[in-house]
Parts: C-alpha cells; sequence; structure tokens
C-alpha cells in the first residue's frame, strides 16, 4: 500500500511529520541528550600509549540528527569535535588537544554536546578533567637487596662510588618547577626526558655543580639482589595542573592495580604521595641481568558513589637489576670489597639467567674468564702480573682496579685467574677462595698434558719447554672441589700424553684434578685457604 504522509502544526509551530503505509511511526519529538556515565571523569593525554577518550552522551528522538562536542574552559572554546549519532548515543574521540594540535592544559573542561536537527537543538554537558600524571621517584628495597660499586668514577683509578642499598635507584628531580615547569614538564609546555637505564658501568652520572661530582637530581642506576628476592617499591607520584604542581580538582585519581604487586594500602594519587607495593614475583630469578619496564597505570572517578574507570594509557619506568647468588662473601668490610657494577654486568652476562646454584655460577665463571676476556697465560716466565704476596701465600692482594684496565695487558699467571675467578665469584656471593698447591719434599712438581689459557694442549705450557710447577693457585669452595681458569686439563683416560680431550675445571674434585695436574699427584698438597684482598 502506498505510504501517506500526513502534516500538522506542533504545538511550537513547528511542522510534525506522519508516516503511513509501511508502518506507524508518530511523531517526530524533539532530540533529548545527557551525558553517558561511560565518559571518563579524567585523561592524561601524555601517558605513554595514550590515543583518545571516548565522550559520550545519551541521545534519545535523533533521527536525523547531528552532533558535535564542544570543549570549553572559563568561557573559551577549545576545541569543537564532530561526532556520529549511532546506537542512541553521541560519541566522539577527543586527543587531548585544541583545534590548533595543542596539548591541552592541566584542568577541568567542560564538554558539551549538542544535538542539532533543523531548528531543534538539545544540549547536555559533563566535566572531565585533564591531568599530567607520573612518577618523581622509584625506590626498591628489600632484604635481598646489595649495595654496588662503581669503581672508576669519571674514567680515574680507583676513583671508588658506592651506591648503598637505600638509595633510590630512580629519580626524576622536580628541579623544572625554578624555571616555572614541573616534575613531568618544562617551562615551555614539553614533557620532560625520563631517565634512561644508566649504562656505563664504571662510573655513575656526574654532575659539576654537586659536591661530590656526582648527579644526585635525575639518574637510573642498576641494583644488585639476590635472587628470588621480591622488593617492596615505593613511588612517589607526582601531579601538574595549570599553573604548577598541585593535586587533582574534579576527581580522585588512584593507582591502578598491576599484576606482579600485591595490592597497595593507599593508592590515592596527589603530588608528593607514596605508594608502597610489594612484589609477588621477584624481577631477578636467578643470576642474570634483568631489565625490566614496569607500566604504571591510573584509575579515577568523580566521587565515592561512582565506580573507578581506568585512565587510558600508563607511565612507564625502565629499570636493571643484577640477581646474585647470595650476597657477596669477602673477608674484609672496606670499600672496595663490594660487588663491583662492571664485575656484575660481566659475569651476569655469562650465566644469563641460567642459575642461582653456586657451584653452576662458579662454573660459568671459569668458562667466561678462561675462553671470553682474551687472556693469556705467561709461558715464559709463569709470573704474576695483577697479584702479589706482599705477606707471603696467606696475603694475597689482587690490583682488580689495574685489571679492569688491563693496564700489564692480558697475559696473566695462576695467581691472576685464582684472583680473577675468586674475586667476580665472591661478588657473586659464591664461597670461592684461592689454594696453593705444592710438593711436600720439593721444590717443584711435574705437569701432564695441560691446555693453558690462551695457549693450545701441551707437554709443557712455558716455550723452555720445562714441565714443571713450583707452585700453582687454584680456587674452590670449603667442599674441597676445584675450579680453574688458569688451564685446561686432559679429560681422557691417559692425561700423560695426547691425544687429549678438552676438561676446564669447573667443580672437579681435588683427587680428580691432581690425577689430572701431575704424574706426582700422590706428593702433591693443597694448603692455604684465603681470600684475596681487592684494591
Amino acid at each position: 500500500m502506498a505510504g501517506v504522509l500526513l502534516f500538522a502544526l506542533g504545538c511550537e509551530g513547528e511542522s510534525v511529520v506522519y508516516t503511513a503505509g509501511e508502518g506507524w511511526v508518530g511523531v517526530a519529538r524533539s532530540p533529548e541528550v545527557s551525558p553517558d556515565p561511560a565518559t571518563p571523569a579524567a585523561l592524561d593525554p601524555r601517558l605513554d600509549g595514550f590515543e583518545s577518550v571516548t565522550l559520550r552522551f545519551s541521545v534519545a528522538h535523533a533521527v536525523g540528527a547531528t552532533c558535535a562536542v564542544e570543549l570549553t574552559r572559563d568561557d573559551e572554546t577549545l576545541a569543537t569535535l564532530a561526532g556520529e549519532i549511532t546506537g542512541g548515543a553521541c560519541a566522539v574521540g577527543w586527543d587531548g588537544t585544541d583545534d590548533a594540535g595543542a596539548l591541552v592544559a592541566p584542568g577541568v573542561v567542560n564538554a558539551t554536546a549538542v544535538i542539532s536537527r533543523g531548528t531543534q537543538r538539545a544540549e547536555a554537558t559533563t566535566s572531565l578533567e585533564v591531568l599530567r600524571l607520573g612518577v618523581a621517584q622509584v625506590q626498591l628495597a628489600g632484604d635481598g637487596r646489595v649495595p654496588v660499586l662503581y669503581a672508576r668514577v669519571d674514567g680515574v683509578r680507583y676513583g671508588f662510588h658506592e651506591v648503598a642499598a637505600d638509595v633510590a635507584p630512580w629519580r626524576l628531580a622536580p628541579d623544572a618547577r625554578e624555571t616555572g615547569g614541573t616534575p613531568l614538564e618544562e617551562a615551555d609546555g614539553t614533557a620532560r626526558e625520563r631517565p634512561a637505564i644508566w649504562e656505563d658501568v664504571g662510573s655513575p652520572p656526574l654532575d659539576g655543580a654537586a659536591d661530590d661530582g656526582i648527579e644526585a637530581d635525575t639518574y637510573n642506576l642498576p641494583t644488585a639482589w639476590v635472587a628470588g628476592s621480591t622488593p617492596t617499591v615505593a613511588l612517589t607520584l607526582t601531579t601538574a595542573h595549570a599553573g604548577g604542581v598541585a593535586d587533582p580538582e574534579l576527581v580522585e585519581v588512584r593507582l591502578a592495580p598491576m599484576d606482579g604487586f600485591a595490592p597497595a594500602d593507599d593508592a590515592a594519587v596527589s603530588d608528593g604521595a607514596v605508594v608502597r607495593l610489594d612484589a609477588t614475583d621477584s624481577p631477578a630469578p636467578a643470576v642474570g641481568r634483568y631489565d625490566v619496564t614496569w607500566a604504571w597505570r591510573f584509575e579515577a572517578r568523580r566521587s565515592a558513589a561512582d565506580a573507578w574507570t581506568p585512565l587510558p594509557g600508563r607511565f612507564e619506568t625502565t629499570h636493571r637489576l643484577y640477581g646474585l647468588a647470595a650476597e657477596p662473601v669477602f673477608d674484609y668490610d672496606d670499600v672496595p670489597h663490594r660487588a663491583w657494577v662492571d664485575v656484575l654486568d660481566r659475569v651476569t652476562g655469562w650465566v644469563d639467567g641460567a642459575t642461582a646454584d653456586p657451584a653452576e655460577v662458579a662454573a660459568h665463571i671459569v668458562e667466561g674468564v678462561f675462553h671470553e676476556l682474551g687472556l693469556q697465560y705467561d709461558s715464559e716466565r709463569g709470573a704474576s702480573h695483577y697479584t702479589d704476596y706482599p705477606r707471603g701465600w696467606e696475603g694475597a692482594s689482587f690490583e682488580l682496579s689495574r685489571f679492569a684496565e688491563l693496564v700489564d695487558g692480558t697475559t696473566i699467571n695462576c695467581s691472576d685467574a685464582a684472583s680473577i675467578v675468586s674475586t667476580y665469584a665472591n661478588m657473586l656471593g659464591v664461597d670461592l677462595r684461592y689454594h696453593i698447591i705444592q710438593h711436600q719434599f720439593r721444590d717443584r712438581f711435574e705437569l701432564n698434558y695441560l691446555h693453558a689459557i690462551g695457549r693450545e694442549f701441551a707437554p709443557s705450557p712455558f716455550v723452555s719447554g720445562r714441565s714443571a710447577f713450583r707452585y700453582h693457585a687454584i680456587v674452590g669452595p670449603p667442599d674441597t672441589s676445584v675450579f680453574d681458569a688458569t688451564l685446561a686439563v686432559d679429560g681422557d683416560d691417559d692425561p700423560g700424553s695426547a691425544p687429549n680431550e678438552l676438561l676446564l675445571v669447573q667443580g672437579l674434585s681435588e683427587s680428580e684434578y691432581l690425577t689430572r695436574l701431575s704424574p706426582e699427584a700422590d706428593d702433591v698438597r693443597v694448603f692455604i685457604d684465603e681470600k684475596v684482598r681487592i684494591r
């Protein structure tokens, strides 16, 4: 049946359309609009990963109508956004910028939806808050954290600087306030750059204006942890409003719950608020170097009667943690007897998260020293280059600072290798000590085929052809197993002749080691149980 159009005069003089035929539609009522509770209460367009928020308004009787959202502050129009009416709603996306493309400054913004059809017009307004949210400091604390040492401040040998276990390792100083900015933005409104992981393993960041020359305002330093430790994270939060730093005006904001962390007792965000979170998973589960990124997210609500709604985006902080087998073990408690950052970085790279077992870590250290450092045995004299015994065998002293720079080159002997292996191990919490091997009755003992570090298998490690040691330094834990990076032994059934099978000395029993080292094993004894003093 053909449709019939009937026209009548509306109560305000407007034409009202009726349709008959296919179905009765009825009176075209004026549009109605109201704020949708799903519209977010706040946004921070500077958060990492932020793209836009959706502003929603519920609309009724809007067939044939258009919608737009006007954003204003203090009677000034910031932006006008064209939207679409679908599913009974006017929805527009807003990226936090004004009509000129600039980020809108923090503060309250009024969002007004305008629904238009001919001369009909309906409006509804809601408010939301533009924020700047972030972290000013990250403190990592816990029983498993240990102090670390930078050994060469500004490249100066013996320029030691200890980072105590209670120093916050990540900090974004509020110094931008002095120039009219905030902890999160410079005075010109650009975002402040967050500190990247400090990569110089020899020296901390420097500040020529500081009394000690060390940067103490903005930095991102590594920390060292006993493997499996779960730190407590204390976040110092900050917010920025137009004209400076302030707490939110319109909304409540809190740090959102995060996987891997126990909920905070009070996660409310305000400038300078400290929120503590207990990690439920260890960021350093084994011996290794772990670079982690934590994405801190936020939620907002207008009142206690409202549900918390997530803010799009996140504030990311990056951190480097070194996992150790246990707390460092030294016989001395003065600096430089600490875990050196450059040593941790090197050795954790060798282990690479494979284990936290002390014997296995020690095995990785032997392999790394033997294969990775480019060292070679002193085949001329067998003399030490970085270790001496100023008070006899019981008082070995290791010039680790000079070795780190290879001041005397890459040639070493057994005392040097024992110092390197034991010191590296001690810094990672593995209790290795150096031991001296000598013949019980004579001034030297004979050798089997050996593969000296940086050399090849030979019946003698010396160019002279002499096949005997006056003494030999090895390392080992209290259980008498042997670790030795000076040489590899012949692992076949006949260590006294060729052919030879390379066997690194990574926890061999004392009896097996001596048998493979010397045909006079029964007359060789192991004595001295000491740790080296490092310099």
